[in-house]
């Protein structure tokens, strides 16, 4: 089973690929107001079509991998619930437990949130 730290590593990343979708989909979208752009993406229509598509679901997973639910998937909720608890049960760690969970925070209210509103 994997460690805290690893889980929380592996959740960067999983927020690192939603968000590269998303920002993929985002300038797709912006290309599609811009009349030079959209010449050249009706000329390749099959490709930015499929693309467009495909980055916003896999924008729209991503997000969602984060939130499920089930007990033997990594989560948000799941792995704050376990870095509280484990805050609770062992004080002699405690320092490095806040930091953590200090580190769990930072993931989400890093930057790019800022940038999908």
């Amino acid at each position: 089973m994997k460690n805290l730290d690893e889980r929380l590593d592996e959740m960067a990343s999983i927020l690192q690929a939603a968000h590269g979708s998303y920002e993929i989909w985002k300038a797709y979208e912006i290309l599609l107001t811009d009349p030079g752009s959209l010449d050249v993406m009706n000329v390749f229509g099959d490709f930015f079509g499929l693309t467009l598509r495909a980055h916003f679901v896999a924008w729209i997973i991503g997000y969602y991998e984060l939130y499920e639910e089930k007990a033997d998937t990594l989560s948000l909720p799941g792995l704050y619930r376990e870095a509280r608890a484990l805050a609770q049960s062992s004080t002699g760690h405690l320092p490095d437990i806040q930091s953590k969970l200090k580190r769990f925070n930072s993931l989400l209210s890093s930057p790019w949130r800022s940038s999908m509103s």
